[in-house]
């Protein structure tokens, strides 16, 4: 019997050890999302097996400021010369001819310059240089305090994918899970609501899944959203 009870406590103790590495390992991706349901199978992301997985949402380049993202990527070589890119930025307007910079990040430094030098700009907004999720360049404007911010962009670079993202402050999530039978189902605790402008990141039980997908809701700019199906390490 006392050999019993140790082999009992050996395998409990070897169960314990395994839950406590189950999602210790994500493998993380950036997930699309819409407002709707998934409605069919091709929607979401593989779960390979993961019997935990982390979901975050992420609203705001920075939490602590509202901005906008003006992300630059996928430009055509062969452009017309010296095609025109203008960013207003409150009101002002600030243009660049694309084709004079030897790269992107030269064209994104030549309007942060300007933002800096510009004693209206500057004394009620500040830019970084950054890269997005999916390692695109992106000039990261954003408030020094709370007031207002409106940004938009204009080019005539045909086919060029420049625009922009602004910053969320609230959203609303819903986690669907795809089961063996094809049908879409909301995981248990599945739905965050009013979601702040920190973010917000959860670890979910996915055993017996084939695929996760984000539902994102009542956004009022654009959400990050991020999966890591998680493996034992």
């Amino acid at each position: 019997m006392k050999s019993l009870a140790g082999l009992r406590n050996a395998v409990f103790n070897i169960l314990r050890m395994m839950m406590v590495y189950v999602g210790s390992s994500p493998v993380w991706s950036s997930s699309s999302y819409s407002s709707s349901p998934p409605w069919t199978t091709n929607n979401g992301v593989d779960l390979r097996g993961s019997v935990k997985t982390i979901v975050s949402a992420h609203l705001k380049q920075n939490p602590d400021k509202f901005g906008f993202l003006f992300v630059v990527q996928d430009v055509p070589q062969g452009q017309p010369p010296n095609h025109n890119v203008s960013l207003t930025i409150n009101g002002i307007e600030i243009t660049k001819a694309f084709d004079e910079f030897a790269d992107v990040y030269g064209f994104l430094h030549a309007f942060k310059l300007e933002i800096d030098n510009d004693a209206t700009l500057s004394s009620t907004v500040d830019c970084v240089i950054v890269y997005t999720d999916d390692e695109n360049e992106a000039l990261y404007v954003y408030n020094k305090d709370r007031n207002d911010l409106n940004m938009s962009v204009d080019l005539d670079a045909n086919g060029s994918d420049m625009h922009i993202r602004k910053d969320s402050t609230t959203a609303s999530i819903r986690v669907w899970l795809l089961a063996d039978d094809n049908r879409w189902v909301m995981a248990n605790d599945g739905e965050f609501e009013d979601i702040s402008h920190y973010g917000m990141t959860e670890r979910l039980s996915t055993a017996g899944f084939r695929k996760i997908y984000i539902q994102v809701y009542d956004a009022d700019g654009h959400v990050d959203v991020r999966v890591g199906p998680a493996y034992m390490s």
